[in-house]
């Protein structure tokens, strides 16, 4: 099956149009974006001064100081924030769920994907481990990079090429399953479901959360 056809683009367009994360974009897009935000980095104040504690704690404990710098330090520290930042981009309560923790860039009754979006991810992935078309499992891999040195966890406006691509997917899932009459029907009463109740929250009891 080819990745790139007329009917998949226009179903990737339409998903990206209906999903939670651009409705709370282009209503919120003067906040929604960068400006001002904090970056990690081994210098940053707050991971030396995490290393040094958590280093006194080990020499407290009996390690040499030493064996306490080793295996604690600022660059281990820094290791182990852009991990966790780049492992919680995947998270499934995060992109199906719940979505930034900041309420300007995410409702919070919704993640920035549909919980129906899933089942056409994963009916992809067939297509997407074939050799030759293994560069879309890369964009994958890679797009949560420009999120994982940003100090606010969960931030979406820099997880939207991760968002992209996991509509492209749904969107090529979805072409792939339009053969299997129950599941495609399961899966699209389930889509109306969510797009009807995010755009019910969306209208009547969002714009009161927002600070």
């Amino acid at each position: 099956m080819k990745l790139l056809t007329n009917k998949v683009l226009t179903v990737f367009f339409l998903l990206v149009v209906i999903s939670p994360w651009f409705w709370v974009f282009i209503k919120n897009r003067v906040d929604y974006g960068s400006k001002g935000e904090k970056l990690i980095f081994p210098n940053n104040p707050a991971i030396v001064t995490r290393a040094a504690v958590l280093q006194k704690e080990l020499i407290d404990s009996g390690f040499s100081l030493g064996v306490a710098k080793f295996l604690v330090n600022k660059v281990t520290i820094f290791t182990y924030e852009i991990t966790g930042r780049y492992l919680e981009s995947f998270n499934p309560g995060y992109l199906f769920f719940q979505g930034d923790l900041d309420l300007k860039r995410s409702t919070r009754a919704a993640g920035p994907l549909y919980l129906a979006f899933l089942p056409l991810i994963i009916f992809s992935f067939p297509e997407v481990m074939k050799r030759k078309n293994r560069f879309l499992l890369f964009a994958l891999l890679i797009s949560p990079l420009p999120a994982i040195v940003i100090a606010a966890h969960y931030h979406n406006f820099f997880r939207i090429p991760l968002f992209l691509i996991l509509t492209y997917l749904a969107a090529l899932g979805l072409k792939k399953i339009t053969i299997k009459k129950w599941i495609f029907c399961g899966i699209l009463v389930l889509l109306f479901f969510e797009l009807a109740r995010f755009i019910h929250d969306f209208w009547i009891h969002y714009p009161s959360r927002l600070p």
